[in-house]
């Protein structure tokens, strides 16, 4: 979900995917890229990427639907079994905390997601721009029941909800405010 740029480290999931499909033979994933590329270096990229999966006879396991209006992220997610989030910078994303917040596993190469979760990070953070150890992550998601994934799922979403909406950041906010204030 956003815009489709380098930072995004796409390449990453074309090349777990070419493993995961075409040496290991699965053929149970579907790749949904979401998100359009804006500025003029974004398209190049874009394309450069369309090119990867179309050399590596990924198109069947692929889609690419342009960018999604706010108002249908929601349901998009809701159709996904799970999410990858490739970006390797720090802090903690809105995309990935709106998939979890929708009850998807999120696979990412920021550990920060997991901090409450240890045992769920060895199966879902995977090291930065490492296609092979995204693609070992990404079948053993393929590889969960669908209870397994709805209860991991739900671990994600009550934390999602409890620790960032809304209120709580605002409250964490203000508190912040009042203790650089001074006082109440």
């Amino acid at each position: 979900l956003g815009r489709i740029s380098p930072r995004k480290e796409l390449d990453t999931l074309v090349s777990a995917a070419d493993l995961l499909v075409n040496r290991w033979g699965r053929r149970d994933g579907h790749f949904v890229v979401a998100g359009g590329a804006l500025a003029p270096e974004d398209r190049t990229y874009f394309e450069h990427i369309k090119g990867r999966v179309l050399e590596s006879d990924l198109e069947p396991f692929f889609e690419f639907t342009g960018g999604i209006p706010h108002s249908g992220t929601v349901s998009h997610l809701q159709r996904s079994d799970y999410f990858v989030n490739m970006h390797v910078e720090g802090g903690l994303g809105k995309a990935v905390l709106e998939a979890m917040s929708c009850g998807l596993p999120a696979l990412v190469s920021t550990p920060t997601y997991y901090r409450r979760f240890p045992e769920y990070a060895a199966r879902f953070v995977f090291a930065p721009r490492d296609h092979e150890d995204l693609a070992r992550k990404m079948a053993g998601v393929l590889d969960m029941s669908p209870s397994e994934r709805g209860r991991v799922g739900c671990d994600l979403r009550d934390w999602v909800v409890s620790e960032h909406d809304v209120r709580s950041q605002m409250s964490r906010i203000a508190e912040l405010f009042r203790s650089v204030r001074g006082g109440p």
